[in-house]
């Protein structure tokens, strides 16, 4: 079950944060792991200001979505859970509480990109991440299945 947290326990931040910094790290090999690490006290801050859902196995969070005013800020699975389904779930619990979503996500990352296109997404455009010398799309889903060009 997906449930919403309302209000987020320490102990719920510190399982979401190591959850963050060990899936970028992972995803992510093609940029230096001190550039997360130096986002950590950043994204710690910011995390209680999103709607997080998350999924739990034995009281313990094994992944989370969170979305800010239709932005998908982060999605992510703990190592030993991926490939269960639980990203999908996240991600369609999201989906049922929105018109539209949109996220942001490297190229490189070529297996969330497949993810988020077989999840209906499209692509709307690429720019280059000055901060991690990177490119990344920015996707796009909406309800009705037809994106608007802008």
């Amino acid at each position: 079950m997906i449930i919403e947290l309302n209000e987020l326990k320490q102990t719920e931040l510190d399982q979401i944060m190591t959850i963050w910094l060990t899936a970028n790290g992972e995803a992510h090999n093609f940029i230096d792991i001190s550039y997360w690490e130096s986002r950590v006290e950043t994204v710690r801050k910011m995390i209680p200001t999103a709607t997080l859902y998350i999924k739990k196995r034995d009281q313990n969070i094994v992944g989370f979505i969170g979305v800010s005013d239709g932005y998908i800020a982060g999605l992510f699975v703990d190592r030993s859970e991926r490939g269960k389904g639980i990203g999908k779930a996240l991600l369609d619990h999201a989906k049922a509480r929105a018109q539209s979503l949109t996220l942001n996500v490297y190229q490189q990352n070529k297996q969330a990109v497949r993810f988020y296109l077989n999840n209906d997404f499209q692509i709307m455009d690429m720019q280059h991440n000055q901060e991690t010398d990177a490119s990344e799309y920015t996707m796009k889903w909406k309800r009705s299945g037809q994106i608007e060009s802008d």
